[in-house]
């Protein structure tokens, strides 16, 4: 079974990597902005309501080495994932 670490080294669009992921949040119910480049994984939350932790995202994506920065805004605070994309 091809594993997202997989996906995530191999040679296609960054956006099609991006949607996959995003797909995949949506799925367990987080509404997530997700960016890929070569180095790493951004994903931004859309939604304060169900927020998403970083035991939560290791359960559902199975990647380590999981930073987070908070982001406070007029509308609420949101947390703001980094993953460093392995070679």
């Amino acid at each position: 079974m091809t594993t997202l670490q997989d996906i995530l080294k191999k040679n296609i669009e960054d956006y099609k990597k991006a949607k996959l992921i995003e797909t995949i949040l949506l799925e367990h119910g987080h509404r997530c902005f997700v960016e890929v480049d070569s180095r790493y994984l951004r994903i931004e939350e859309m939604d304060n309501h169900y927020t998403l932790s970083k035991e939560k995202l290791y359960e559902i994506l199975e990647l380590e080495n999981i930073e987070v920065a908070k982001l406070i805004t007029e509308m609420g605070r949101y947390n703001i994932f980094y993953i460093p994309i392995s070679d």
